[in-house]
């Protein structure tokens, strides 16, 4: 009987710690999708409780980090981003642009490169 008690004591521990863990660990994947072909530096996004996540974004590509809630605003180089799905024009360290939205899950970043050629046949 006082091993039965005692195992069953043992599990209930280990179900709690468990459950604990998990309810703990972060639980979404944010990304940065870099599109562009420069480095963006440092993207510090806040979850919805404010708490705030960095992920460095060297150059192109997806960078990942995991959060426990959704993503309220993002901020690159000073420049906060808020989660409407609009454009944002960013000006990096370097002095360039890129146009970042967040949406959901990510920023995508893109070049700022738009040329306007003007009507067909006109110069």
């Amino acid at each position: 009987m006082k091993t039965t008690i005692k195992t069953a004591f043992v599990a209930l521990l280990f179900v709690s710690a468990l459950a604990a863990a998990i309810l703990a660990s972060p639980n979404k994947l944010f990304n940065v999708v870099n599109n562009s072909s420069f480095a963006v530096g440092s993207v510090t996004i806040f979850n919805d409780d404010g708490t705030p996540t960095t992920i460095d974004v060297p150059g192109p590509g997806t960078f990942s980090a995991s959060i426990r809630d959704g993503v309220s605003k993002a901020v690159i180089n000073g420049q906060t981003i808020t989660r409407n799905g609009q454009v944002t024009n960013i000006t990096l360290a370097s002095g360039i642009v890129v146009q970042a939205t967040l949406t959901g899950g990510q920023i995508v970043v893109t070049d700022q490169t738009t040329i306007y050629t003007g009507p067909k046949g006109k110069k």
